[in-house]
């Protein structure tokens, strides 16, 4: 079963290819049309403003910039874009790699994004800017190791999933004479 993030990078993909002229297959336009329609909702997208609208996504981000990287929380996504909160929010018009992991799927979904809007922080110890990003280009998704499954041993060994590294490498290990 696809899930939202799922949804959102094939239908965002869809868009960039349709975007740069690539000439979409009837069955890629047909989906297009129906990730679309999954991602616009029912009737809610009649009493908001945005065609497609927002969904509570509270989960991590990080982000990659021209300036460095940061990291922050989502508070909600959308079929166009997305706003996070983070404690240095990058500039309007800055791009942006936005990345969401997934880790009870093992995934990670790197997005492209243009900054839109910046709320500064108020003043305080533990203020948090507010920005919100469009989607702007294609975006990819790659299987990651889940990061649950590994530990730290005393000894130094990494141990994943109940195997010390060390037997798995002397095991996938070949001699060559």
């Amino acid at each position: 079963m696809k899930s939202y993030l799922d949804i959102l990078h094939d239908y965002q993909l869809l868009e960039a290819r349709a975007h740069m002229g690539v000439p979409l297959y009837e069955e890629e336009e047909a989906a297009r049309s129906g990730l679309l329609a999954l991602l616009a909702g029912e009737s809610r997208a009649d009493l908001e403003r945005r065609a497609l609208p927002r969904v509570l996504a509270p989960m991590s981000a990080r982000f990659s910039q021209s300036r460095g990287f940061g990291s922050g929380h989502v508070r909600d996504l959308s079929g166009g874009g997305l706003s996070l909160t983070t404690a240095v929010a990058p500039a309007v018009g800055a791009d942006l790699l936005i990345y969401l992991d997934e880790l009870e799927r093992g995934l990670r979904y790197i997005f492209p994004a243009r900054v839109r809007w910046v709320r500064p922080a108020p003043w305080g110890h533990s203020a948090r800017a507010t920005l919100g990003a469009s989607f702007s280009g294609m975006p990819s998704r790659v299987a990651i190791a889940d990061v649950r499954a590994r530990s730290f041993t005393p000894s130094g060994i990494h141990r994943v999933g109940g195997v010390d590294a060390s037997t798995r490498v002397a095991a996938n290990t070949v001699l060559v004479r």
